[in-house]
């Protein structure tokens, strides 16, 4: 994988994402490679430079509305792909047009992924109410009864027994 933590490998079709990073980092990464594959699909051949800082203005936004959406800390926004927007002549009508396609594609995005989280946490869900019991008793542990050691008498000279002679 060389220095890249992440790369998307074309030939599989799998996002490749370098081992012990830790779930947050990985994560993430996850998140910025699926912006740029889906930018990239959406959007088309980079026929230009233009294109080229445009699609990865929008594939940076789109992995930190999503990042922000996850509760990950995704600070690594620049504002130097804001350059581009103001150097254009018809940079506004650019910039209002990509934050519509980052907004409309964030929400798919998130809707997808919070489709699978879902899915994942409701996997092992108990179906019927046979396996809802079954669960819920493998989950309580029986608290041990405790012995009876002390007997607290009322009147200890009438309960207990006397020695006649």
């Amino acid at each position: 994988m060389g220095e890249r933590n992440s790369y998307y490998d074309e030939q599989s079709n799998q996002l490749i994402v370098r081992e012990g990073l830790g779930s947050e980092l990985t994560c993430r990464l996850s998140v910025n490679e699926m912006s740029k594959l889906l930018v990239e699909e959406r959007r088309g051949e980079i026929r230009t430079i233009d294109d080229q800082t445009k699609q990865n203005f929008e594939a940076e936004c789109l992995a930190y509305v999503v990042s922000t959406h996850l509760g990950l800390d995704e600070n690594s926004l620049s504002s130097s792909s804001l350059n581009y927007f103001q150097t254009k002549e018809h940079g506004l009508k650019e910039l209002t047009e990509s934050l519509s396609f980052i907004s409309k594609e964030a929400r798919t995005l998130i809707a997808h992924i919070d489709k699978k989280i879902e899915k994942a946490i409701h996997h092992d869900a108990p179906k019927t109410k046979f396996e809802e019991r079954l669960a819920e008793a493998r989950n309580t542990i029986p608290t041990p009864k405790k012995a009876e050691t002390s007997k607290t008498v009322d009147d200890p000279k009438v309960e207990s027994p006397s020695l006649t002679r």
